[in-house]
Parts: structure tokens; C-alpha cells; sequence
């Protein structure tokens, strides 16, 4: 298993893998949301090479999250939350430094 700490960019593109571990989701998962309307929308930039764009999966998952209930029973998704808390906070607190 790779150590190195995984940070999400703030901007620019993101591969579908990235997405996925930033939500803390299955890459499949990622594509089934990737055809919902709210969702943003993958872009092909060649064959085989599928991007997101980063700071619009952040805001997604924002709202997402600011509109979450606290008392959620589906298994994982506390987890998922605090998950992101965390990831949020850390990259605060580094000012999102992602080098």
C-alpha cells in the first residue's frame, strides 16, 4: 500500500481514481454520478484520458455534505463524513499545499 499522503488538487483536473478516493467512494460509483445532472461532468481530453475538473468536484461534494443530515443510518456514510471533515481541515491547515 502506497504511504504517501493523498490530496485532492484544488484545481485543475482530476483522473476518475483521484475523485473516487477524495469522495471515498468506488471509482464506480464516481461514474454512476457522473451521470447525474448535479454532478460535473467528465471532459475527454484523448483516447483513454478522462478528467474532472477538481474545483467543481469540491464544490459538489460541499454542498453535498452541507446538506447531509447528521443522523444518516447508511452504513459508512458518518465515516465518509468525518473522512472529509478531516481532509478539509488537514488541507487548511497546510493551506492546501498539494506539491
Amino acid at each position: 500500500m502506497n504511504n504517501q499522503q493523498f490530496i485532492f488538487p484544488l484545481s485543475g483536473n482530476a483522473r476518475a481514481r483521484q475523485v473516487a478516493q477524495y469522495l471515498g467512494v468506488h471509482i464506480s460509483t464516481v461514474w454512476r454520478y457522473a451521470h447525474r445532472p448535479d454532478f460535473p461532468q467528465p471532459q475527454t481530453l484523448t483516447d483513454g484520458v478522462t478528467v474532472f475538473d477538481a474545483a467543481e468536484v469540491r464544490e459538489w461534494n460541499a454542498q453535498r455534505l452541507a446538506h447531509q443530515p447528521d443522523d444518516v443510518d447508511k452504513k459508512g456514510v458518518r465515516l465518509a463524513k468525518i473522512r472529509a471533515e478531516k481532509r478539509l481541515e488537514r488541507e487548511r491547515l497546510t493551506g492546501g499545499d498539494h506539491a
